[in-house]
């Protein structure tokens, strides 16, 4: 990412002195410079300096398509007795959280834009209800704000009216009186817990923002802020029929999993993602997302606990798990996990076949190819899409520097209608068995047979295929 000179320039060039002109150094620093120089070459900058006019270009179809894409991206986590997507049929439905009246488009620091226009879910979750004749009511349950919020203010160095004054001065004892709004957070939890009780199903809108997830600071653990736990548990118990919708960029624990019946992740969805959300929850459109993380159960359980930063020497942090980084640790150590990378369900029902090589070519070398391919079909009565995830796992008798159990190498996502049939393929290129070799500086493709896992996500397997590196070979990026 591109910053300030003084957190590399004279940082870099200490290293290189001190390095006495290591080659591998040089010759790494080359290639990094040689990487932006390219970029600039492809992004058409030569010769363009300087800050160029902003301009804005809402098109409709610009609008569309990121509706379609945030209602695509939102990850169904649960879906017990079919809760989701709510019936046309219900007469109430209870509106809850926190996030729920809140137009949230993204993170904070450096994803934080200025988008033309903000969604809003309350209003569009109304919109889209007012069709099918139902309704909606809104409690907040809690509230989460880290900072003040931001009013405006007037001021100036110019008095609003003229006149003669004097200015004197004189000291005298002050004392300073104010009144603080102290918030009854029970009270906002039986009000959102009422609301839940009264109606047919209770949507309740979690997670996180800006203030909490950002650049520059760490989150203090996994729970969601405030009372939201609290918040979750005590409307499941007014209405079985709860669903919770959960709007963060990372995992957050769920101590209340068993006590809701529908759990979507929503992650950060921009300008549409009132209207994205809306449509999920109706039906009008299938989630279609897939964890590209792992949910852990426990903070305690992700690979780099105990060397977050936030003990011992300043500013320095211990990358301990090594490679074992994300799913590859809790795959490879057997963690268990609250849900897998990959992970996700859908509104429909789909068929896999058994995995093939496509042409029966099951070999890799420099410049040769495997392409796995399966049939999909979609079985359900809804147009979904379903994504198959081709994972490799390492030879008998791993290198020296370890490998993960699997790795994740390629996947296709497809959408198909009520009944339609596709062939999907993965291409598992020459790389593909590769690791890297610190001891040469090298990435290599040791000579053996690999497994070859086929599936929904990193931990449902539907097929097995084996694929052969016939010879070692070695190469750099």
């Amino acid at each position: 990412m591109p910053g300030p000179a003084h957190r590399r320039g004279e940082n870099l060039l200490k290293a290189i002195e001190e390095s006495n002109n290591d080659t591998k150094l040089l010759a790494a620093v080359k290639t990094g410079a040689r990487h932006v120089l390219e970029l600039i070459a492809r992004s058409g900058k030569w010769g363009r300096f300087g800050e160029e006019p902003e301009m804005a270009n809402d098109k409709p179809e610009h609008r569309a398509l990121i509706r379609k894409t945030g209602a695509e991206g939102i990850v169904l986590l649960k879906n017990e007795s079919n809760a989701l997507p709510i019936s046309t049929s219900v007469k109430k439905i209870a509106w809850i959280g926190p996030n729920a009246n809140e137009c949230i488009a993204g993170g904070g620091g450096s994803a934080n834009l200025n988008p033309h226009y903000l969604t809003n879910p309350l209003d569009s979750i109304r919109e889209a209800a007012k069709e099918h004749g139902i309704e909606v009511n809104y409690e907040i349950g809690c509230q989460t704000e880290k900072w003040v919020k931001t009013f405006p203010i007037t001021g100036g160095r110019e008095p609003p009216d003229t006149g003669n004054d004097s200015l004197d001065f004189a000291s005298a004892v002050g004392i300073r009186l104010g009144v603080d709004l102290v918030r009854d957070a029970q009270e906002h939890i039986s009000r959102a817990a009422a609301l839940a009780g009264e109606s047919d199903v209770a949507v309740v809108v979690v997670g996180m923002n800006n203030e909490w997830e950002s650049e520059g600071y760490d989150r203090h653990g996994m729970d969601l802020p405030g009372k939201q736990n609290k918040l979750i548990s005590a409307v499941a118990k007014a209405n079985p029929r709860t669903i919770v919708v959960n709007q963060s960029g990372c995992a957050v624990s769920m101590p209340w999993l068993d006590e809701v019946q529908g759990l979507l992740q929503v992650w950060y969805q921009g300008q549409e993602a009132g209207n994205a959300l809306a449509d999920v929850l109706l039906g009008k459109r299938a989630p279609g997302g897939r964890l590209p993380i792992s949910f852990p159960k426990r903070v305690e359980d992700n690979p780099s606990w105990g060397n977050f930063g936030d003990s011992g020497a300043e500013s320095e942090v211990q990358y301990s798990e090594g490679v074992f980084v994300g799913y590859r640790h809790y795959v490879s150590r057997e963690v268990p996990v609250l849900f897998p990378f990959g992970f996700g369900l859908s509104y429909t029902t789909f068929s896999l076949s058994s995995p093939r090589f496509a042409g029966g070519k099951n070999t890799l070398a420099p410049g040769a190819t495997a392409t796995v391919e399966m049939a999909i079909k979609n079985t359900g009565k809804v147009a979904s899409s379903e994504t198959v995830q081709v994972y490799i796992s390492p030879r008998a008798g791993s290198p020296p520097v370890g490998r993960p159990t699997k790795e994740l190498k390629g996947f296709a996502k497809v959408d198909l209608r009520p009944g339609e049939e596709k062939v999907v393929k993965v291409v598992l290129d020459e790389f593909a068995a590769g690791y890297f070799e610190p001891s040469v500086g090298k990435w290599r493709a040791e000579k053996g047979v690999y497994e070859v896992s086929v599936g929904r996500n990193v931990e449902d397997v539907v097929g097995k295929l084996e694929v052969i590196v016939e010879e070692t070979y070695e190469w750099i990026f």
